[in-house]
């Protein structure tokens, strides 16, 4: 079956049957992008929900004083979007980046608005994910401001082992919220 890691992903969300991934898998198509390669930047309206066949991606963001902060590292087997874009149509603060050569699968968000509309198994499916990603940026969020940085990367290591071996560490530095000098430190002492 073509795209069968979505297939298994959406699989864990509610049982879904060949038949009713039939009808939405003609709708993702199949994108390669190489490292460096921008998928969303900044101040574009973002229209698209992402699912990650192989590779790794960053949303960022920009600060005031123009430096990068990393908001989430997806990996392989993972959906992705600016949310906040794609759900309210308004221009994104975030931009969306291939951090190594990666596979995706993307569809647009009027298909998206499409197939919720005429099934309830869908909408039903697609809610169980988004409070899947709601959980975990709460847990984010909450381990930012209880755990040090050294717990954050400890947490990050034992969690995605892969975004340690594959994501340059000046992402990973930013998204723990710290320098990269300060993560070279933690590093050293465990």
């Amino acid at each position: 079956m073509e795209k069968r890691n979505l297939f298994e992903y959406l699989n864990r969300y509610g049982q879904i049957t060949e038949e009713q991934f039939s009808e939405i898998s003609p709708l993702y198509k199949a994108v390669k992008f190489n490292k460096g390669d921008m998928l969303l930047k900044e101040g574009d309206i973002c229209d698209f929900l992402g699912f990650i066949n192989h590779g790794f991606i960053r949303l960022y963001v920009n600060s005031r004083d123009h430096e990068e902060s990393t908001i989430h590292l997806a990996q392989t087997h993972e959906f992705f979007t600016n949310y906040a874009s794609f759900a309210t149509g308004r221009p994104s603060w975030v931009n969306i980046q291939a951090i190594t050569p990666c596979e995706v699968y993307l569809v647009n968000k009027s298909d998206v608005d499409r197939v919720w509309a005429k099934s309830h198994f869908w909408e039903s499916a697609c809610r169980k994910v988004l409070e899947h990603h709601l959980v975990w940026l709460e847990d984010r969020l909450v381990a930012n401001l209880r755990l040090t940085a050294e717990e954050r990367y400890i947490h990050l290591m034992e969690e995605s082992p892969d975004i340690i071996m594959n994501v340059p560490l000046q992402y990973i530095a930013t998204y723990l919220g710290v320098k990269p000098e300060t993560l070279s430190r933690i590093r050293a002492r465990i």
